[in-house]
Formats: C-alpha cells, structure tokens, sequence
C-alpha cells in the first residue's frame, strides 16, 4: 500500500516540478513520513548505487562549506540544506519504484510539467510583452535553470530508454520548446551552460555525440531564422 502511495506521489512531484514549489515541497515532505514509516516500522534497507551516494555526499558537504564560510553563516546553511532535501526525491524513487513502466510514467509526467511551464513561458513573451518570460518561476534565471534540466534529461531520457513513437516524440518536442525557450528568456548564464553541457557530451559520449552535433545544428539555424 505505502509503495502505491508513494508511486502516485512522485507521479504528482513530476507533474510539479516546472509548475509549483509549494506542491512538490508538499511532496517531499510526506515523501520522507512514509519512507520513515517504512525504514523504521518494516525495518527496509535502501540499495542505492555506492558512486552516485559518495556525488550526493561531496555536494552536500561542499554546499554546507560555502554556506559556513558565507558574510551570513546561518542563512548560508539554511540555504544549503534547501537545496540538499531536493535530493530526497531521488531516494524516493530508488526505495519505492518498481517497474520500468513506472518510471516512464514519471518521465511523462515530468516532460507534461515542462510542457507547461514552457507555454506559459511563451505566452508570457508572445502575449503579455514580457522579453524575459519566467513562466511559473520567479525569475527569468531559475525559468533558465529548469529549461536546462529538461533538455538534458528528455533528451538522454528519450533516446536511451525504451518509448514508443509518440513518447519518444513528445519529449523530443518538449526538448525542442525548452530550448527555443531558454534563447528568448534572454539568460546569458544559461546560454553558457547550455554551450559548455554539449560540449562535455560530445567530448565524454561516443553515442550521442553525432546526434547531438545535429540536432544542435539543426536547432540553431531554426532559432537563428526566426530571428532573423
């Protein structure tokens, strides 16, 4: 019963995560009751991969650093310890998720919620006049943020795991719209990141690296015609 809780829960936290805050907030909160409920009552053990644990671990510790070493120590660590429960959604998903079908339920969800958030985005540009559109972000720099994780994750999502071809082209399309996206949200800072992620894929992925040359390719000359 706890884990059909917790499925649909993170099935509501993907749905959110381009949209509301306070609902996936919600999410994690009642996330680690029942993981709890389920550690301590039925005594589980979570297996999660050692290497991915020691990132986590490095992250969390540098996180807690920066903040100690901040002009104001404790809201430096209040800040890290925002950012470090973000990462509880993981072991959500390590500790409850079961099946493969679960887990692309979950990546629909989560490119829905880009979908969203990137219309939104657009309508805000196109409709309200606003030349840095931040969807339902506070600002165009966390609007950037999110685009950047989408783009990535749908990508890599899309075409390493198994899809069908609506799927596999919804994502593909969600991709496309995040990065039309995050070139009119005018983030340079995002612009950089974006640059600097190809560039690290095409270097370190011998899989990806003609496709991605492509499509970025492909991508740039669209963007660059509707601009021009």
């Amino acid at each position: 019963m706890i884990d059909k809780i917790m499925y649909f829960l993170l099935l509501i936290f993907a749905l959110s995560t381009n949209i509301s805050t306070g609902i996936t907030s919600m999410a994690i909160i009642i996330g680690v009751v029942f993981t709890a409920i389920k550690l301590v009552i039925k005594k589980e053990k979570i297996n999660i991969d050692k290497s991915l644990l020691i990132m986590i671990s490095v992250f969390s510790i540098i996180e807690i650093i920066v903040g100690i070493l901040g002009l104001n120590p404790m809201e430096g660590i209040k800040q890290a310890f925002s950012e470090i429960y973000r990462f509880l959604p993981l072991f959500f998903a390590v500790f409850f998720i079961k099946t493969k079908k679960q887990i692309l339920n979950i990546v629909i969800a989560f490119a829905l919620s880009v979908l969203l958030n990137d219309s939104y985005g657009l309508y805000q540009y196109l409709v309200l006049g606003n030349i840095r559109p931040v969807g339902f972000n506070n600002t165009a720099t966390f609007y950037a943020s999110h685009m950047l994780m989408a783009i990535f994750f749908l990508y890599l999502t899309a075409k390493d795991y198994l899809m069908n071809l609506i799927q596999k082209t919804f994502c593909y399309s969600c991709v496309f719209f995040s990065f039309v996206m995050l070139f009119l949200s005018g983030t340079r800072g995002g612009w950089v990141a974006l640059i600097i992620t190809i560039v690290a894929l095409v270097i370190f992925s011998n899989m990806v690296r003609r496709e991605l040359i492509i499509t970025t390719v492909g991508i740039c000359i669209v963007i660059l015609t509707v601009f021009l």
